[in-house]
C-alpha cells in the first residue's frame, strides 16, 4: 500500500469514529437528559405535571401551565399517579413540609383556649398599714422595698402623743384593780391601731412604752415603701404595703369568640418563657 492511500484511509477512519461520537451526542442533547447508568437508581419511567395528569413527557421541561415537571420513577404507585384528582408527593417534599403520620385513635377532644397574660399580685393577699393618730416615724425597722418580712415582725416604732396617752389610761386603770376600767383603756388602745401583742406587754409590765410597736400582719415582700426615718405621719398616709406571694394572679387576654369555652373552676396550665420546661397548674377564678 502506498504511503498516500494509508493515510486515507485512516482519516476516513477517525473522521468515521468522530461522527459516531457527535451523532450520540446529538440525540442525548435532544433527548435532554444523559442516559441513566445502571445500577445508579430506579429507572425514570417518565416526567409529569401532577396539576395536570394527564399530560405526561418522555423528557424533563416545562409543563403547559408553565410548571416543572417531576419524575415518575419505576416502582411508583402508577393507579394513584394516574388516577384523576389525586395528587402524589415525594418524600423529600413530604419532609420539607414537616409532614407526620400517626396511628388513629379514639379520644373526646377537649377544647382548649391558648393565650397569653401577665402575673401580677393577688391582691386579696395585700396588707397596707396606716397609723391611726398622727406621730414621727422614730424607728424604721424595714428600710428596703423587695425585703421579706415574716409574720409578726416589727418594723417600724411610731412616736404618737395620742396613743402614748391610750397607753398612760390603761396602766392607770390596771393599777386600780378589779375597780379599774381596765377594758375601755383597752378597747380604745385597740382603736388605735395597737396590737394584742403590745397591750399585753403593758399589762405585764406596768410601764407607759415611749413608742408604739407596728408589726407585720402577714408574711410576705414589702412591695410599697412610703415612710422614711423621723418622717411626719397621718392616719391617710400608707406606710408600707405587703404582699404574700404564695399565690399569685394570672391576667389572661381572651378573645371574645373564645369566651364562651371558659368558665369558672376549669384547670389552667401556664408556662413563662423565662422558665422553660416549668409548668405551672392553676383554676380560673
Amino acid at each position: 500500500m502506498k504511503p498516500g492511500t494509508a493515510l486515507a484511509v485512516l482519516l476516513a477512519v477517525t473522521a468515521g469514529v468522530g461522527g459516531g461520537i457527535l451523532l450520540e451526542r446529538q440525540v442525548l442533547s435532544a433527548q435532554g437528559a444523559p442516559p441513566q447508568q445502571a445500577g445508579t437508581g430506579p429507572r425514570i419511567l417518565y416526567w409529569w405535571d401532577p396539576m395536570i395528569p394527564d399530560f405526561k413527557s418522555d423528557k424533563p421541561g416545562k409543563s403547559p401551565m408553565g410548571m416543572d415537571m417531576v419524575p415518575v420513577y419505576e416502582g411508583q404507585d402508577q393507579a394513584k399517579a394516574e388516577e384523576k384528582g389525586v395528587v402524589t408527593v415525594s418524600a423529600a417534599a413530604m419532609n420539607n413540609l414537616g409532614v407526620r403520620t400517626a396511628a388513629v385513635e379514639r379520644v373526646t377532644l377537649t377544647p382548649t383556649v391558648e393565650t397569653f397574660g401577665s402575673i401580677t399580685f393577688d391582691e386579696s393577699r395585700i396588707s397596707h398599714l396606716h397609723v391611726r393618730s398622727d406621730g414621727w416615724i422614730e424607728r424604721l425597722h424595714t428600710r428596703v422595698m423587695g425585703e421579706f418580712v415574716e409574720r409578726g415582725q416589727l418594723l417600724m416604732e411610731v412616736f404618737s402623743p395620742n396613743l402614748i396617752t391610750a397607753a398612760y389610761e390603761f396602766v392607770r386603770e390596771a393599777e386600780r384593780g378589779p375597780s379599774g376600767n381596765t377594758e375601755g383603756a383597752r378597747r380604745k388602745m385597740i382603736a388605735l391601731g395597737v396590737s394584742e401583742r403590745q397591750i399585753e406587754e403593758i399589762r405585764k409590765t406596768g410601764a407607759v412604752p415611749e413608742r408604739i410597736k407596728v408589726y407585720a400582719p402577714q408574711p410576705g415582700v414589702v412591695e410599697a415603701l412610703g415612710v422614711a426615718e423621723g418622717m411626719y405621719v397621718e392616719s391617710d398616709v400608707t406606710l408600707m404595703a405587703i404582699v404574700d406571694h404564695a399565690s399569685v394572679w394570672v391576667m389572661a387576654e381572651v378573645l371574645e369568640s373564645q369566651v364562651g369555652l371558659v368558665s369558672r373552676g376549669m384547670p389552667a396550665e401556664v408556662r413563662v418563657a423565662s422558665q422553660p420546661g416549668r409548668t405551672w397548674t392553676g383554676t380560673v377564678d
